[in-house]
This record gives C-alpha cells, structure tokens and sequence, in this order.
C-alpha cells in the first residue's frame, strides 16, 4: 500500500511538471507572434486583386503600401519581438525616415502559374508598372528588387506570402505625391490590368 501511495505521489509529480512545461512552452509561443494591433494595421494598408481569364488565375497580387503608419507599427513589433533598445530602435526609425522623404515604398507578393511572366524585376519584364495620383503624371518605379530568400521574419510580418508559390518585390517610387492623398498602383500587361487603390 505505501509503495503504490509513492507511486501514485510520483506520477502526480511529473504529471505536474509536464502541465507546466505545457503552459510555458504555450505563452512563449503565444508571444512570439506579431500581435492583433499589427496584423489590422497591415490589413488597412494592405491591397489584394487578382486577374483571371477563362475562369483560371492568371495573376494574384497583395501589396502593402509602406506608409509611416504601418511603420511605426512594424517597428513596434519588431522592437518587442527582439528586444532593442530605446536607441537601436531610434537608429532605425531615423534611417526609415530618411528613406520615406525620398521613396514611396510598396511589399509585392505576386503568384503567377506562368512562372516566367513573374518578372517585375526584369530589365525585359512583360509589366509595366506605374504609380498614379490624381494630377500628376504617372510615375514608374525607381526600383524593383526581387527578395530572392523569404526569411521566417517575412512570413511572420507579411504571412500572405507563399514562398512555395509567388516571388516578393521591394517597389520603390520617387517620392512626388503627398503621402496622405490618395494612390492607385497599376500593373499592365498583355495579360491585362490589376489596379490597387489607396485612399
């Protein structure tokens, strides 16, 4: 009887610590995770339209639009999640203000069952691609860098990108429209046309 009282006194233990070892392993992954405020911060900026012909897909396209609101909530996440410091958070925060005086930037996540025609990048690509505002003349991008590795921390950040099927693009426009009036992004093809508007 005493042996199955020890027993008994042993698995209550372990089964204890196993329950603990359950809920901490749970709220460490429960903070890990961008938070809810980021997620519908990048929902508001965020555009998704598609172009389909004969009932298939042809072109899916989400783009972000990297305004200062969305930043300085990236920049909030990204501080939390690894741990800066006031200053190594004020270094980054002054260098993407000085990217944004000069850029209006755009995150692309484009899928394409033609995978050659997902060429933003090319310097023969088969899109154009222009920035519009209502009077001023269209503006084409500055730069269109391909992000060749989708890292954990994209997937994290931006999580309707699929690595498996689409290619991410950093957009870059030279900064002429008032960051606070409305935009349309157009991509233009012999496929056809997907505009993307903010207000």
């Amino acid at each position: 009887m005493k042996m199955l009282r020890i027993m008994l006194g042993v698995l209550l233990f372990h089964f204890a610590i196993s329950c603990s070892h359950v809920n901490t392993y749970w709220e460490m992954t429960t903070e890990r995770g961008v938070t809810k405020t980021y997620l519908e911060t990048l929902k508001k900026w965020t555009r998704t339209e598609s172009l389909y012909s004969q009932l298939e897909t042809k072109v899916h396209l989400t783009v972000t639009r990297k305004t200062k609101s969305f930043y300085d909530i990236y920049l909030d996440e990204y501080a939390r999640i690894y741990r800066l410091s006031e200053e190594e958070k004020k270094r980054m925060a002054e260098m993407e203000q000085g990217l944004m005086a000069q850029f209006d930037e755009y995150f692309v996540y484009a899928a394409m069952p033609n995978r050659e025609a997902n060429d933003f990048d090319s310097s023969k690509s088969v899109w154009g691609i222009f920035l519009l505002s209502e009077k001023e003349p269209p503006l084409k991008p500055v730069e269109v860098r391909r992000i060749e590795k989708v890292t954990p921390l994209i997937e994290q950040f931006f999580p309707y990108v699929n690595k498996y099927y689409g290619i991410c693009y950093q957009l870059k426009f030279p900064r002429t429209i008032d960051p606070e009036k409305p935009v349309k992004l157009l991509f233009t093809s012999v496929f056809g046309e997907i505009a993307l508007s903010w207000p």
